[in-house]
C-alpha cells in the first residue's frame, strides 16, 4: 500500500479537457439514412463484419487520445508515491548534510602512498555512504580560491555526489573558507529538518588563522546546525618553498645581463641545505641559467640570487626549480615572465652637448648606460637627447621619463608639450643647474595652473669656499629612496655643492625627499594628472659641484629612473586563483585569447583600441600567454600563494572555535516557501516524468496506427 499525493492539485482541472477526443469521436460518425439496392442486397453480408473492425479501430484511437490528454494532466501536478513505510514524521525528519571539502595546494601533499586530498575525499564517500537513499538529502562544496557547489540546491541524488568527489582533484590554490562556508549555509537553510555541516579540511593553520586574528567576522558561525570537524591526522612535514621573484633590470637588453632573485622559505624544524636552478623558457627547449646551494636556517628565509644573459628579443620566462624533493611539491617551482628588447625610452632635454665633458648632458648620459661608455647595449634604457629649444610633443611620443637639464628659457609651446606629458602618465625630473631654471620652472608651473612643481625656486645659492652645501638627510624609508643603502648614504653626505639653488614653500601636496644640511629642501616630488614632476635643487654639472664625477650619481640616477619608470597598476606576476590582466604597448585588432599552461584557452574581454586586456581567474600555475589571431603578444606569470607553504596544522578544537558563535541562520520569506514544496518532494518517489512519457507515447502509438491502418 502506499499513498498517492498531488503538489499541484489545482491543475487537475484540466481533465475536462478529456472530452475533446469523444467529441471528435462522435463527429466522425456519419447518420445513416438506408436505401436498399436490390443488386448489393447480398453484398450487405460481407461488409458488416469489415465495418465491426473499423468502429474497433475509431474507439481504440480515441482511448489513446484519452490517455495521452490524462498522463500529460497529471505529469503538470506533480504527483508523487509515498511508500507506507516513509510515514509523515519520517519525512519532516530527513538530514540535511552538507561537506565543504578543502581542493587547496596544501591538501595535495602525500602520505603514507595518498594524498591527503585523497583521504579528505575518502572520508567524504564514507559519510555519503551513510546517508539514507531516498529520503537524506545532501550537498557538496568546494573551497577553492572559487568556492562551487556541486549542485546549486541540496539532492537525494548521493550517487551523482558520490561520482563528482570520486573523479576531483586537488587544485593550486589557497582554500577561500569564509566564501565556501557561506555557499553551504544558503544550500541549507531552504530544509526545515536537521542540518549537518561537515568541513573537510587539512586544518591549515596559515589558511585558518588569518580568520581569527584580525578579520574573524568573515568566517560565517553556523548556528543552529550541527558541525562536524572529522580528526583527520595530519603533519606538518618539512617544507621549504620558492615565492617573491624579480629581475633587474626588468626589462633588459637582448644577451644584457641580468641579476635574477627569488626567496626561499624554510618552513621546518631543522636547518635545510637546499639546491636550486634556473632556467629560461620560452618556445624552445630551457637553456640554464645558474644554480646553487643555499643554507637555510629552521624557520628562516633568505634571497637565492643569480646573474645571467637576457634572451634574445622577445618574450620569455624565468623558472626556478628546488632540486630536493620536499612535504610539499606545489611550491618548488616559480615562475617569472621577462621581456627583452630595446630599453625604456627616455629623452634628455638640454641645450648643452652630451659629448662635452662636464655638461648635465654628459654625465646624464653615462648614469643611464654605466657600463659601457662606448655602448649602451647594456642598460635596460634607451636614452635620446633632444634640445630643449626645439622640443616637440613628436620627441616626447614614447617616453617615460624627461630629463630637464641645462637650456635657455623654454618656449611656451615647449612648456605646454610637458605639461601635457606630464599628465598623460609621464615622469619629469629636472635638475636645476645653470642657467635661468627659476623661469622655466615657473614657467611650467603656470602652464600647468600651479599643479606641476613641489615648489618654486627663489634664487641661486653660492657656498663660502670651505663649507660647501652637502645633503645629510633623507626619506629613506619612501619608495623612492628605499634603494639607496646605508654606505651610498654616508657617500651622498660627502658630497660638496658649490652652487645649488633655494626653494621657496612646498606646495601643500609635495614631498620633500632630500634635504640640505642647512635643513633647506634639496629634492621635492608633485604628483600631476597622471605623472609627477621631480625637482632636484641641484645639478650635475662640473661647475656647480662634485656630484657628476662620482658614482653616487649613477646610483642615484638609475634608482629614480626605475622608480619613476615603474607603473603601479601594471602587474607581470599574479597567484592562482586572482583574475589576469594583461597590458601592451599598442592598441591590438583580432581574435584575442589566454592560453594556459595546460594548453586550454580562455576568453579576453576587451574595448576597441584598448592596451589593456582582463581575463578570468588562473587555476594552474605557469605562464598565461595573451594570443592574438595565434601570435603571442603579451605573457604573464601565475605562481602559488606563498602562505600555502606553511604546513603546520591547527587542531580540531581550533578549527571549532573560530567557527563558535551565536548568530542564528536566517532563512528568507522566499526560502520558506521552496523549503515547502520541496519537503513534498524530497521525501517520497516523484511520478510526474512516468506520466510525461506514458503520455508521449500514447501519441506516438496513435500516430502510428493512422499511418498503417491509412495505406
Amino acid at each position: 500500500m502506499g499513498a498517492f499525493t498531488l503538489t499541484n492539485g489545482a491543475l487537475l482541472g484540466g481533465v475536462a479537457i478529456l472530452v475533446a477526443p469523444v467529441i471528435a469521436h462522435l463527429l466522425q460518425r456519419r447518420a445513416r439514412k438506408p436505401i436498399v439496392f436490390p443488386s448489393i442486397a447480398f453484398l450487405q453480408a460481407t461488409a458488416a463484419q469489415q465495418s465491426r473492425l473499423h468502429k474497433l479501430r475509431r474507439l481504440f484511437l480515441m482511448l489513446l487520445r484519452v490517455l495521452a490528454l490524462a498522463c500529460i494532466v497529471l505529469a503538470f501536478t506533480r504527483p508523487v508515491w509515498w511508500t507506507i513505510s516513509v510515514s509523515g514524521g519520517e519525512r519532516r525528519s530527513a538530514t540535511a548534510v552538507v561537506f565543504v571539502i578543502d581542493r587547496s595546494l596544501s591538501t595535495s601533499r602525500q602520505a603514507a602512498g595518498a594524498s591527503l586530498f585523497d583521504r579528505l575525499k575518502s572520508e567524504a564517500l564514507d559519510a555519503l555512504d551513510d546517508l539514507q537513499q531516498g529520503i537524506d538529502v545532501a550537498g557538496v562544496v568546494w573551497a577553492d580560491a572559487q568556492s562551487i557547489a556541486v549542485f546549486p540546491r541540496l539532492s537525494k541524488n548521493i550517487p551523482a555526489l558520490h561520482s563528482e568527489v570520486s573523479h576531483a582533484v586537488a587544485g593550486q590554490a589557497r582554500a577561500d573558507f569564509p566564501a565556501a562556508i557561506h555557499l553551504a549555509m544558503r544550500l541549507l537553510e531552504s530544509h526545515s529538518g536537521p542540518k549537518r555541516l561537515v568541513i573537510l579540511t587539512d586544518r591549515q593553520a596559515s589558511n585558518w588563522k588569518s580568520f581569527g586574528a584580525g578579520d574573524s567576522s568573515e568566517l560565517p558561525r553556523p548556528a543552529g546546525i550541527d558541525l562536524v570537524v572529522p580528526a583527520i591526522e595530519v603533519s606538518a612535514g618539512a617544507n621549504v618553498g620558492l615565492s617573491a621573484p624579480s629581475m633587474r633590470p626588468e626589462r633588459p637588453r637582448p644577451e644584457a645581463p641580468v641579476e635574477m632573485t627569488a626567496l626561499i622559505q624554510n618552513h621546518s624544524e631543522a636547518t635545510r641545505i637546499v639546491g636550486v636552478r634556473a632556467e629560461w623558457e620560452g618556445t624552445g627547449a630551457p637553456q640554464a641559467i645558474s644554480s646553487a646551494t643555499i643554507s637555510i636556517g629552521a624557520g628562516e628565509s633568505t634571497a637565492a640570487s643569480m646573474n645571467g644573459a637576457a634572451p634574445l628579443a622577445g618574450i620569455a620566462a624565468v623558472r626556478w626549480n628546488l632540486k630536493e624533493a620536499d612535504a610539499l611539491a606545489g611550491d618548488d617551482a616559480l615562475w617569472l615572465t621577462a621581456s627583452a628588447g630595446p630599453g625604456v625610452p627616455l629623452v634628455i632635454a638640454s641645450d648643452d652637448s652630451p659629448d662635452d665633458p662636464g655638461t648635465a648632458a654628459y654625465y646624464l648620459m653615462r648614469a643611464l648606460a654605466p657600463f659601457d661608455e662606448e655602448s649602451d647595449s647594456n642598460s635596460s634604457f634607451a636614452t635620446r637627447h633632444v634640445a630643449a629649444s626645439r622640443l616637440t610633443a613628436w620627441d616626447l611620443a614614447d617616453a617615460r621619463v624627461l630629463f630637464l637639464g641645462y637650456s635657455g628659457v623654454l618656449k611656451q609651446e615647449a612648456a605646454a608639450v610637458i605639461v601635457q606629458f606630464v599628465r598623460q602618465g609621464g615622469s619629469l625630473l629636472i635638475f636645476a643647474g645653470d642657467g635661468p631654471a627659476d623661469r622655466n620652472l615657473q614657467l611650467l608651473d603656470d602652464a600647468a595652473k600651479g599643479t606641476l612643481t613641489p615648489w618654486r625656486l627663489l634664487s641661486r645659492r653660492e657656498a663660502p669656499r670651505r663649507t660647501p652645501f652637502t645633503i645629510d638627510r633623507g626619506r629613506w624609508t619612501t619608495r623612492w629612496l628605499r634603494e639607496f643603502d646605508e654606505p651610498s648614504q654616508l657617500a651622498l653626505r660627502e658630497i660638496a655643492f658649490r652652487r645649488v639653488w633655494q626653494a621657496g614653500a612646498p606646495a601643500t601636496d609635495a614631498e620633500t625627499l632630500l634635504t640640505f644640511a642647512d635643513k633647506e629642501p634639496a629634492a621635492g616630488l608633485r604628483h600631476c594628472g597622471m605623472g609627477q614632476c621631480l625637482v632636484l635643487n641641484f645639478s650635475p654639472e662640473s661647475t656647480t659641484g662634485d656630484l657628476g664625477k662620482t658614482g653616487t650619481f649613477v646610483a642615484l640616477v638609475q634608482m629614480l629612473t626605475s622608480q619613476l619608470t615603474q607603473t603601479d597598476n601594471v602587474r607581470s606576476t599574479f597567484l592562482v586563483g586572482e583574475r589576469l590582466a594583461f597590458q601592451v604597448a599598442e592598441p591590438i585588432a583580432g581574435t584575442l585569447a589566454v592560453l594556459a599552461p595546460d594548453g586550454k584557452s580562455s576568453a579576453v574581454s576587451s574595448s576597441a583600441g584598448a592596451k589593456e586586456f582582463q581575463a578570468g581567474r588562473a587555476m594552474t600555475v605557469g605562464i598565461h600567454r595573451l594570443m592574438a589571431e595565434g601570435t603571442e603578444v603579451a605573457a604573464v606569470a601565475v605562481n602559488v600563494d606563498p602562505r600555502e607553504s606553511n604546513l603546520e596544522p591547527l587542531s580540531v578544537d581550533e578549527i571549532r572555535t573560530l567557527l563558535s558563535g551565536s548568530d542564528a541562520v536566517r532563512t528568507s520569506e522566499g526560502s520558506q516557501l521552496v523549503s515547502a514544496e520541496s519537503d513534498r518532494l524530497d521525501g517520497g518517489r516523484p511520478l510526474w516524468g512516468g506520466f510525461l512519457l506514458t503520455g508521449l507515447g500514447a501519441l506516438s502509438l496513435e500516430l502510428l496506427l493512422l499511418g498503417l491502418w491509412r495505406r
